[in-house]
C-alpha cells in the first residue's frame, strides 16, 4: 500500500541569510526523502503568523520569527513543531548552533590577531546571545568587559535610538581590545559607534560578530569579520528532528547542536601589534593591494626604503618576508572567488594577483595541497 505523505508547513523567514539557508537546508531534506507535501510562503521575521495556520491540518510545522508568536500558533494546531525563532519557547523541540564552540573560534581568533582585553557585546531577551554571553564568561572569567543592549522589539534594532551609552562604554575600555559580538547587525552597530568616536578599528578596538551574514559583513565600514555557523545543516536537522516528532518519538533533551564552521577574518580585526612602524605600513600596503598584482620594489617605494632595508625589517619583525605575505594574501583572496563565484579559473588568478595561471595553480597547490579546481570541488 502506497504510504501518504505527510503535511508540513514552513514557515520560517526568507528575509535574512541565516533564513535563507535555514530553507536551502530544509529544501535539500524535502528533495532527497520525497516524503513530505509542504505549505510554504514568503515570511519575515517581522510577520504575524499566517491567517491560514490557524484552520490548518497538518502533521508538522517548522517556524521561525523573531517574538515566537508563529510558534505559539503552530502549537496550537495540535501538530508537531520544531521552533527556530530568535525567542524560543521553553520546552519546544529545537536544533542550535555549537554556543561555546562559536566563542571558542571567536576568542582564539581574537587572541591570534594580538588583542591583550577581551570583551563581549550581547543584547537582553534573547536565547542565542545569553548563551554566547555565559559561553564567553566561562571562558574568560572576564565580567567587566560585557555589554547588554536593550532587545526591545528585535525586528528593527531599536538600540541603535540611543547609541551615547554604548559609545562612552567603548570609550573607557582598555585598548587594544578584541570584542566579540553576539550577532552581525550588533557587530555592525558597535563599528557605527566606533566610528562616531574616533576609535580606530581594528588597532585599538576589534570587533567580530557571528553568522557571517555576508552581505552585512562586507557592506560594514570596515568589513566585519565573524563566527560562520552552518545554518543549512541547523535547517537540515530541524526536518530529522520533526519527523521524528511526526513518528510520536520524544523530544530530545538537550536540543540537537550543530557544529560551526570556523571565522570569516575581515578588517574589522586585521590588527598589527609590531613596534617596528615601517613593517606595520608595508603590511597594510600589501594587504590593501596585493591582488592588484604589486611587486616588492612597488612595496618599498610607498615605504621609503630599499627593498633590501624593507625585507630585513620585516622578517625581523614578522619571521617572514614581504614575498610571502603578498602570497599569503593572494591565497586568501583566490579561495573565497573558488568558494563564492563561477569564475572560470584564469580569471580568478588574474584577479588574486597572479601574472599567470600556470603560476598560480602551482602556487596554490603548493600551499593548500590542492589544485584550484580540486579546492572548488571540496568547498565550493
Amino acid at each position: 500500500m502506497l504510504k501518504s505523505k505527510r503535511k508540513v508547513a514552513i514557515v520560517v523567514d526568507s528575509f535574512t541569510m541565516h533564513g535563507r539557508e535555514l530553507l536551502s537546508g530544509i529544501g535539500d531534506y524535502v528533495q532527497e526523502n520525497n516524503q513530505w507535501q509542504t505549505r510554504y510562503v514568503e515570511y519575515s521575521l517581522q510577520s504575524e503568523p499566517p491567517a491560514w495556520l490557524a484552520s490548518w491540518k497538518g502533521d508538522g510545522i517548522i517556524v521561525r520569527d523573531a517574538q515566537g508568536h508563529c510558534c505559539e500558533a503552530a502549537l496550537a494546531t495540535g501538530a508537531a513543531v520544531v521552533d527556530l525563532s530568535v525567542r524560543r519557547r521553553c520546552g519546544t523541540p529545537t536544533v542550535v548552533s555549537d554556543h561555546p564552540m562559536s566563542v571558542r573560534l571567536a576568542l582564539k581568533h581574537l587572541r591570534e590577531r594580538g588583542y591583550k582585553h577581551l570583551g563581549f557585546v550581547g543584547v537582553s531577551g534573547t536565547s542565542f546571545s545569553a548563551e554566547r554571553k555565559q559561553a564567553f564568561l566561562e571562558q574568560t572569567g572576564e565580567t567587566r568587559h560585557v555589554f547588554e543592549l536593550d532587545s526591545g522589539n528585535m525586528t528593527i534594532y531599536p538600540w541603535k535610538m540611543v547609541p551615547g551609552k554604548l559609545e562612552k562604554w567603548l570609550a573607557n575600555l582598555p585598548k587594544p581590545i578584541g570584542l566579540f559580538t553576539a550577532f552581525d547587525p550588533i557587530g555592525v552597530y558597535v563599528l557605527e559607534a566606533c566610528a562616531a568616536r574616533k576609535i580606530p578599528v581594528p588597532d585599538a578596538v576589534g570587533v567580530l560578530g557571528c553568522n557571517n551574514d555576508e552581505v552585512q559583513c562586507k557592506l560594514a565600514k570596515p568589513s566585519l569579520s565573524s563566527v560562520i555557523i552552518n545554518s543549512h545543516s541547523i535547517g537540515y536537522h530541524a526536518c530529522l528532528l520533526l519527523d521524528e516528532l511526526m513518528e510520536g518519538k520524544p523530544a530530545p533533551q538537550p536540543p540537537t547542536v550543530v557544529p560551526v564552521l570556523g571565522v570569516a577574518a575581515r578588517q574589522s580585526t586585521d590588527a598589527l601589534f609590531l613596534a617596528d612602524s615601517l613593517v606595520v605600513r608595508a603590511l597594510r600596503f600589501i594587504r590593501e593591494n596585493a591582488i592588484l598584482g604589486i611587486d616588492i620594489e612597488q612595496v618599498a617605494r610607498h615605504c621609503g626604503v630599499s627593498s633590501r632595508t624593507l625585507e630585513r625589517r620585516f622578517q625581523q619583525a614578522t619571521g617572514t618576508s614581504p614575498v610571502q605575505e603578498l602570497t599569503q594574501v593572494r591565497i586568501r583572496h583566490a579561495e573565497e572567488l573558488l568558494r563564492h563565484s563561477n569564475l572560470i579559473i584564469d580569471a580568478v588568478a588574474s584577479r588574486s594577483g597572479f601574472d599567470s595561471v600556470s603560476h598560480f595553480s602551482m602556487v596554490f597547490k603548493k600551499k593548500t595541497g590542492l589544485s584550484p579546481g580540486e579546492f572548488r570541488k571540496q568547498f565550493g
